[in-house]
């Protein structure tokens, strides 16, 4: 049945093209004239997509196809980068909570480090002050034995020269000869008895 529709409607196109063709206008006004052309304009383009119907009915089909999978892309791709700037947004609060964490710990080790910092200057004072006092305590024992070692060389220096000062003075030749009369004294009481 929709083959013999097109028929007559090709039967028909003919007379149309032969009552508006560019003979007949000499005759026709410039209203009937344009009424042809535009006729014309209607059969031709009418009978092109006629003919090209299935053509461009396939190419629009595919057309449609290619812009739906072309939305259902996009929408997929705007889901995915929905999902991703939620995921950027919890990232973002809990990068707060993180730095506020971040913060905490760093405080609580720099106190910590501080303590350890503060025992060791603390450490570090007492051994300097032990070995402070045990190097003045080596210094005071090294400079009273030098000192002790003076005062004995002097001692003996000046114990010396006391001596020699004696020894070569008149008083020891009278110290010398009180020593022998005393010592003859002694000899005659032991002899005597």
């Amino acid at each position: 049945m929709k083959v013999l529709k097109d028929q007559r409607l090709f039967s028909i196109v003919p007379l149309f093209l032969f009552l508006f063709s560019p003979e007949s206008s000499h005759t026709s006004g410039p209203s009937l004239e344009m009424v042809g052309k535009i006729i014309n304009f209607i059969v031709l383009f009418g009978g092109l997509g006629f003919l090209l119907r299935k053509t461009i009915l396939k190419y629009f089909e595919e057309r449609i196809a290619l812009t739906k999978k072309e939305l259902d892309h996009a929408s997929h791709e705007k889901e995915e980068e929905q999902r991703r700037r939620e995921e950027i947004v919890r990232r973002y609060q809990r990068l707060d909570e993180e730095l506020a964490k971040i913060r905490k710990d760093s405080l609580r080790q720099a106190e910590e480090r501080k303590k350890e910092i503060i025992l060791l200057a603390q450490k570090e004072a007492q051994r300097l002050r032990d070995l402070t006092g045990k190097e003045v305590d080596w210094l005071y024992q090294k400079h009273l034995w030098s000192l002790k070692k003076y005062a004995a060389e002097m001692a003996v220096k000046l114990a010396r020269e006391k001596i020699r000062k004696d020894l070569l003075t008149p008083t020891h030749h009278q110290l010398i000869q009180k020593s022998i009369d005393n010592l003859e004294k002694v000899y005659e009481k032991f002899s005597a008895r």
